[in-house]
């Protein structure tokens, strides 16, 4: 949906930016106008594909409306994912691994807590 000067609007009060896209009739990242739904209360859908999966967000009044609904839920994945990643460290962040324990050479009694005890003398002759 264009603004009176011809371009699209690129920015909602209470929301920011909206996220443009050139490729799409519409002019929004996941906003689509199903020629089926052309003439309904609500022709515009609001779709977001998040990790392999593609959700249905609503249907819209106006192309605008959509395109800052579905900005607003890709802004809050985008932000639970950046604190999903934080809050678990990469494989730089991790410590070494101790190295595993080193196994008795083969022939020695030695078990998992060490050297066999010595026997206790007997009063035995």
């Amino acid at each position: 949906q264009k603004a009176s000067g011809g371009e699209f609007v690129r920015e909602v009060e209470g929301v920011g930016r909206l996220l443009l896209s050139s490729r799409n009739p519409t002019g929004y990242q996941g906003v689509y106008a199903p020629k089926a739904r052309a003439g309904t209360a609500k022709p515009f859908v609001a779709m977001l594909t998040a990790s392999g999966v593609q959700r249905h967000i609503g249907w819209f009044r106006t192309a605008v409306e959509a395109a800052a609904c579905y900005t607003r839920v890709r802004h809050a994945l985008d932000a639970r994912s950046q604190k999903a990643s934080r809050s678990q460290p990469s494989a730089r962040q991790m410590p070494p691994a101790a190295p595993p324990a080193a196994s008795p050479p083969p022939g020695s009694e030695a078990g998992l807590f060490g050297p066999p005890a010595a026997a206790a003398p007997s009063d035995e002759p």
